[in-house]
């Protein structure tokens, strides 16, 4: 049996919860009043999404193929394996 102090703090959880809920579909629902802007709107997300991944790995990729070439001049062998680690990344490009 919950004491009288218990059932407020529920109902004030309730209480809580409901207005989170009412709160968060207010402000779904003022910002998108129709399907096909939401759909336009995800669309263009995600052709930037794609394109700025792309671009991103791009440049990542250019970067470490800079980078290892900086150690290929690496006596004791060391050297050799990242020339052919460049090669065999630039190769696959």
């Amino acid at each position: 049996m919950l004491s009288k102090q218990q059932k407020a703090e529920k109902q004030l959880k309730n209480k809580e919860e409901i207005l989170r809920r009412r709160l968060t579909e207010d402000a779904f629902s003022d910002f998108y009043k129709s399907r096909t802007r939401i759909y336009r709107i995800n669309f263009f997300r995600g052709l930037f999404f794609g394109f700025g991944s792309f671009l991103g790995a791009t440049i990542v990729v250019a970067a470490v193929v800079a980078l290892l070439n900086l150690f290929t001049n690496i006596p004791a062998g060391i050297g050799d394996f990242f020339r052919l680690i460049v090669d065999s990344l630039q190769n696959n490009h």
